[in-house]
């Protein structure tokens, strides 16, 4: 990963260059000091095959971003400093969502063509990494065993088998198995301790703007079947439990909370979580009966809605 400081110093932030190496050569860098994602990489035949890639993949994200621009104001729209609470960041996220909806169907079709065309590059298992949310169980596992056994191994490699081992174990009907994560007073807690309720399970992080947007309507369902044997329990992927645990007291959250991590990693190895926010319900016998994304809450509170409906 590069980066160059002359960036930083006239924009005030920078983005990360990544170049691929899969085995010892000479590398050039040609690089573009006012914007470093522009510099030209020769060498790397990973790189070459990644490159193909984003020549197709940014000008679709580049259209994706004139729409938003257009719409609501280059200025606003790469302001960190917006109020998430506001009718118009709503608009903004609901139309990002959609637009980036879109832009995947794509970038996938394009990335599924490269990996097949390259199942010996180093490309390859970032790519699949990539897009694997975004497959059919099936075809992730046909894609992946086509890759070279020598690149079945590492980071990419082990995000990708946690998502297969994941989406395996929290398909529609399957039982959850038991895990144990922290509280805020860092006790650990059994799932399985939520036995004979119906559970929803939160998915969030104290730095996810859309997760904060989706809390009164968590908050509207807790405060209506709580009582009738309904829990939420939010599980929070974090590397800073300060931010968590603080957050939790500034959004006036009051069902059960737990903290996931690396080490655990019970959101990717049992859940396939890749989204944030995404919401599983779960029945009394600890079986999956819905998974709900973003924007899917209608759907999920019309399906607690009908449990509780008598």
């Amino acid at each position: 990963m590069f980066y160059s400081s002359f960036e930083i110093r006239t924009k005030h932030g920078y983005s990360p260059f990544g170049i691929l190496v899969d085995h010892p050569s000479v590398i050039h860098l040609a690089a573009d000091m006012d914007n470093f994602t522009n510099s030209k990489i020769t060498g790397s035949a990973a790189q070459d095959v990644y490159d193909s890639f984003n020549a197709k993949s940014k000008p679709l994200q580049t259209a994706m971003m004139d729409k938003l621009y257009t719409k609501y104001g280059k200025a606003y729209v790469d302001s960190d400093k917006v109020d998430t609470s506001t009718q118009k960041y709503k608009s903004l996220i609901k139309d990002y969502y959609a637009f980036m909806a879109d832009n995947k169907k794509e970038d996938n079709m394009i990335a599924e063509s490269i990996i097949r065309k390259n199942p010996s590059s180093f490309a390859s298992v970032m790519l699949l990494d990539n897009i694997c949310r975004d497959l059919t169980l099936a075809e992730l596992e046909q894609l992946y065993g086509s890759l070279l056994p020598k690149f079945k191994k590492g980071f990419f490699a082990q995000s990708i088998e946690d998502n297969i081992s994941g989406r395996k174990q929290s398909a529609i009907g399957s039982t959850v198995n038991d895990f144990t994560l922290n509280d805020p007073k860092n006790n650990p807690m059994k799932f399985s301790s939520l036995k004979g309720k119906y559970v929803l399970i939160d998915f969030w992080g104290s730095w996810c703007g859309p997760c904060h947007i989706a809390f009164p309507r968590l908050k509207e369902l807790y405060s209506k079947y709580h009582d009738k044997g309904f829990e939420i329990l939010g599980i929070a992927t974090e590397s800073n439990t300060d931010a968590w645990t603080k957050d939790i007291v500034k959004s006036e959250l009051p069902w059960l909370q737990v903290v996931d991590d690396k080490t655990n990693n019970v959101s990717q190895k049992q859940f396939a979580i890749t989204e944030y926010p995404t919401t599983i319900l779960i029945d009394p016998d600890g079986k999956i009966i819905g998974r709900f994304a973003y924007n899917e809450e209608d759907q999920r509170d019309q399906k607690v809605a009908s449990i509780f409906k008598n």
